[in-house]
């Protein structure tokens, strides 16, 4: 008769940690289940500055190709020359939409003939890239090219 007094004497001081276990665990889970979404949110934000960057590599490079075949045509005729400054946006043109490039050439030296070129591209992408936001997302990367008459 002792022996089971005393168990539900001990029963009663048991009762509600379960609870507070269970709350303890909860909370654990959610902090865990925070964290790991905000660094999804990273994750995927830097995957997206990635991609733009990659996609301005791609107008930079776009946009210093260009300036080399205004320079040396492909159809063998003589070229036309270094264009001073030469702004291009890409708008509606797959895979480089709401990107733009800018370009500058100089001829820097004529001797004995040949001359030389020093060209520079510069390609922009990105979200508010033609208006004045502030949280515009733009990546920007630049190509400089050095270039010879043959």
């Amino acid at each position: 008769m002792m022996q089971v007094i005393q168990t539900k004497t001990f029963m009663k001081k048991q009762r509600g940690n379960a609870l507070a276990i269970a709350l303890f665990l909860i909370l654990v889970l959610l902090l865990l289940g925070s964290a790991l979404v905000q660094m999804l949110s990273s994750s995927s934000e830097a995957i997206a500055q990635e991609v733009l960057g990659t996609r301005a590599l791609a107008a930079a490079t776009a946009g210093a190709n260009g300036e080399l075949a205004q320079i040396f045509p492909l159809d063998g005729k003589t070229g036309a020359g270094c264009r001073a400054n030469f702004t291009y946006n890409f708008a509606g043109v797959d895979g480089l939409n709401q990107c733009r490039v800018f370009t500058s050439c100089a001829n820097y030296a004529n001797n004995d003939g040949i001359a030389y070129y020093r060209i520079e591209s510069i390609g922009e992408c990105g979200i508010g890239i033609s208006a004045d936001e502030d949280n515009a997302v733009v990546s920007s990367r630049t190509i400089k090219i050095e270039a010879r008459s043959l």
